[in-house]
């Protein structure tokens, strides 16, 4: 439930773009010009009650609304999604079926609906008229049905006809936000494993945007996704770090600007544009890096990276969520000596095939 607002949302975008002939080209560009043009899609979302949903008044927003409380729905509050900017939402519950709605005002993707069902058995059961997502895997035992322009009466008969007699979880709205949230972090925490978005996922989202991409804007949008995902990554370990250590403001500011994720299965191509971000290579060097991908493991790309900008890489630590991936800290000549921090959850001890300093 609720993929369209993770790698489905970020992907159908950047797909719309690929076919409007405006892709997101990455040579000569550094990492932070790529933040502001992408949001990533976080491990974790907190619903926040919308106390000036204007959107509702859109049309198809009142609608929808109207035409689900015919159906026997009733509705709940309105929401923001604090972790990302452009989503609103608002919330209802048909407490006779056990279907729970969710009608979203994303800004790339307009309005739409998701209803869903979850049943004790932990299968789960969404129709949705999202304009993008198919072409995405689906976690074991979740249904995804997209019927796109569909009315929002044929919508709710879509999931009731699949429900059958079965017997859903029971819903309400005072649990809505709650309920949401553990969807989507379930949803995550499966994609996290699967080590996120593939390029046949890509490939197949793509085709449902563009009539016959080719090889090399397969690649173009997959590199982008996947550093999406290493930054997404890279904040999740920040936002856990920064809320298990006692450091003070300035401490943190330091260590934070020193730190580099690192895991052998991060797509190489990807790696590069992020350590570009992070150490400020200069774009002259980007495609020797880049190169230099195909010739050697991703390991010894980091070490070269690190050693041609006259810096020390120290490994702090080992994570194991969102994504089993090592932390280092990197010191340059001439630089103040950073803090020594002793993480709680970890062992120095360096992993088979990771990099160790």
């Amino acid at each position: 439930m609720f993929l369209q607002l993770l790698g489905i949302a970020f992907l159908g975008l950047i797909v719309i773009s690929a076919a409007g002939g405006s892709f997101l080209l990455w040579k000569g560009r550094y990492l932070h010009k790529i933040r502001a043009s992408i949001q990533g899609t976080p491990s974790e979302v907190t619903l926040v009650k919308d106390s000036k949903p204007l959107w509702i008044r859109h049309p198809r927003a009142q609608s929808a609304i109207r035409i689900l409380e015919h159906l026997g729905f009733e509705k709940g509050d309105c929401y923001r999604v604090s972790e990302l900017s452009g989503v609103r939402l608002v919330g209802l519950v048909c407490p006779t079926d056990h279907i729970m709605a969710a009608l979203h005002r994303h800004d790339g993707m307009g309005v739409f609906v998701e209803l869903s069902v979850f049943f004790p058995s932990g299968e789960e059961i969404t129709v949705t008229d999202a304009p993008h997502g198919e072409g995405m895997e689906v976690r074991p035992g979740v249904t995804r049905v997209y019927l796109k322009k569909a009315r929002v009466q044929d919508l709710v008969l879509e999931i009731r006809k699949r429900i059958m007699h079965r017997i859903g979880v029971p819903v309400t709205n005072e649990r809505f936000a709650e309920i949401y949230e553990a969807a989507y972090r379930k949803e995550m925490e499966w994609r996290n494993a699967k080590g996120g978005v593939s390029e046949k996922e890509v490939s197949q989202v793509m085709a449902t945007v563009v009539a016959g991409p080719s090889a090399g804007e397969v690649q173009v949008v997959m590199e982008d996704s996947k550093l999406s995902e290493i930054l997404r990554w890279e904040s999740d370990v920040l936002s856990y770090l920064k809320h298990s250590e006692d450091l003070s403001v300035g401490q943190w500011t330091t260590y934070e600007a020193s730190m580099l994720l690192f895991s052998e299965s991060f797509h190489p191509k990807a790696y590069v544009h992020y350590l570009a971000g992070k150490l400020g290579i200069g774009e002259w060097l980007i495609p020797y890096y880049l190169e230099l991908t195909g010739k050697m493991p991703l390991s010894e790309v980091l070490r070269s990276v690190v050693a041609d900008q006259r810096g020390h890489m120290e490994l702090l630590a080992h994570i194991e969520a969102p994504i089993q991936a090592q932390i280092f800290g990197i010191k340059r000549s001439g630089e103040a000596v950073r803090t020594t921090l002793k993480l709680k959850q970890v062992e120095p001890a360096t992993r088979a095939g990771g990099v160790s300093e």
